[in-house]
């Protein structure tokens, strides 16, 4: 099977050479050369390990993982890591979540990217602007990691809705107040009539992130010792958010659970009023827009394609220009003390190049992090808005120290949403959905420090301890 798929990316490869000519990494290291390339799952990059050997005929890549994926107790990300790269044979490139990178880099075991980039000419500035500046911010101004791709958030809206009604389209860094503004043209009708002027996805989680994130909010102090949730900054949001949907202007999100419940068949897009032709807006994830085409065809007859395109997600009426979200799943990091840092830059450079990036963003659905390939199709899309906004620096607002460091933090957060949730749909009061969250969070937060004291009183390291697989951040 294998080498049914090297004889396959064998043809790609000399097709993409005719089209482009030959590798911009080719003879850079001369003769044979072996490295040791890391993942969490080595299939899942297999592809570009395969790429690399098929052009550089002498050169051989060995995929390892950092710990068995099969394993039912998963060892902690970052100790992982970290034991392997303490090992003798250690690994020379890296393929890394941006905040496991960001504890290497603090830690001392990552290479400056950057600085390499400039002895070997190689150019960041074929890269998205505020992708490179999110991963420098990991890197306390340094870039330790080169990333392949991202998705964002984005405000798509629907052509046909707005020029039905004369409206002007939403334009880029509208404030949240100018959209909610907007959005009230479009609310009207009853039942499964109605159409509203904003979705929030396909949950509203990621609105009560984003505002938070957008303010700079936190719900953990630095010290790790009380939530701040029940705050007036909060409230606003949350405030803000209910009287948005009580209003109709905000649809309300699907409830799998009570459709099951009541044995009616949901009808094509109900999760997603937007594409359902409902609402006037969302915000949605950018992967959206690589096939929200096709999944119109994929449905009914029922279902009426239309016209869309995006804008950046709104800004604070306080901070226009600032708010954007950037997501890197992945990025390509090299061991400071690789013995191979020749060939491990060979590697990572061809791997992250022009080249290999023509070759795999027509099969990726996530965007290439190279501003070249960021638009994919013919379609005229405002590609800019993905990455237009200085990005937040975290849209988790909970110490990073406390997420990695601490047994239970997911299930510190688990009330958050629950409360929220019950906010939103109207269940539930503000005022007592906050005071319950914050009761809930802290009694969580102190059973959190409570077994943290423990394991250090017990002896116990973050070596020592096993992670369960669904628990790990």
């Amino acid at each position: 099977m294998k080498k049914l798929m090297l004889t396959l990316l064998s043809i790609v490869f000399l097709f993409t050479v005719v089209l482009t000519g030959c590798s911009s990494s080719s003879g850079a290291v001369e003769g044979p050369g072996e490295i040791i390339v890391a993942s969490d799952y080595p299939d899942a990059y297999q592809q570009y390990a395969d790429y690399y050997e098929i052009s550089h005929q002498e050169k051989k890549v060995n995929m390892v993982a950092y710990q068995d994926p099969n394993s039912e107790n998963q060892e902690d990300r970052y100790v992982a890591v970290k034991k392997l790269l303490d090992n003798e044979n250690a690994p020379d490139v890296l393929f890394l979540e941006p905040e496991i990178m960001e504890r290497l880099a603090a830690d001392g075991y990552l290479q400056p990217i950057d600085s390499l980039a400039k002895n070997k000419k190689y150019n960041l500035d074929e890269y998205v602007p505020g992708v490179i500046d999110y991963l420098k911010k990991k890197g306390n101004g340094t870039l330790y990691g080169i990333p392949l791709s991202f998705s964002s958030t984005a405000l798509f809206y629907n052509k046909d809705m707005f020029d039905a009604a004369g409206i002007p389209y939403p334009t880029d860094n509208m404030t949240w107040d100018e959209v909610y503004d907007l959005a009230r043209n479009f609310s009207e009708g009853e039942g499964a009539d109605r159409t509203y002027g904003l979705s929030l996805g396909y949950g509203y989680e990621n609105y009560l992130y984003l505002q938070a994130a957008q303010r700079g909010l936190m719900l953990i102090d630095d010290e790790l010792k009380n939530v701040s949730l029940n705050t007036p900054e909060w409230r606003e949001i949350w405030a803000k958010g209910q009287e948005l949907i009580a209003d109709g202007i905000i649809a309300p999100t699907f409830n799998w659970e009570e459709a099951m419940e009541s044995g009616v068949e949901p009808g094509p897009f109900a999760d997603n009023p937007f594409m359902g032709g409902k609402a006037a807006m969302a915000l949605l994830d950018s992967f959206e827009i690589n096939f929200i085409d096709e999944r119109f065809q994929m449905e009914d007859e029922n279902v009426q394609p239309f016209n869309w395109d995006i804008v950046t997600v709104p800004v604070q009426a306080d901070r226009p220009g600032y708010g954007g979200i950037i997501f890197v799943n992945s990025v390509i990091a090299i061991n400071k003390n690789s013995s191979n840092l020749d060939l491990a830059w060979d590697f990572v450079s061809y791997v992250s190049g022009d080249e290999l990036a023509k070759v795999l963003t027509k099969s990726n659905y996530d965007t290439s992090a190279r501003i070249k390939y960021v638009k994919k199709t013919d379609k005229e899309i405002n590609y800019e808005a993905l990455y237009k906004l200085e990005p937040v620096d975290t849209i988790l607002p909970i110490p990073m120290d406390f997420l990695y460091n601490y047994e239970g933090a997911w299930e510190v957060m688990s009330p958050l949403s629950d409360n929220y949730n019950q906010v939103m749909d109207g269940k539930i009061d503000v005022d007592k959905g906050l005071e319950t969250a914050q009761k809930q969070m802290q009694e969580g937060l102190e059973r959190a420090l409570e077994q943290k004291e423990k394991q250090t009183n017990e002896g116990e390291t973050p070596e020592d301890r096993e992670v369960p697989a669904e628990t790990t951040p």
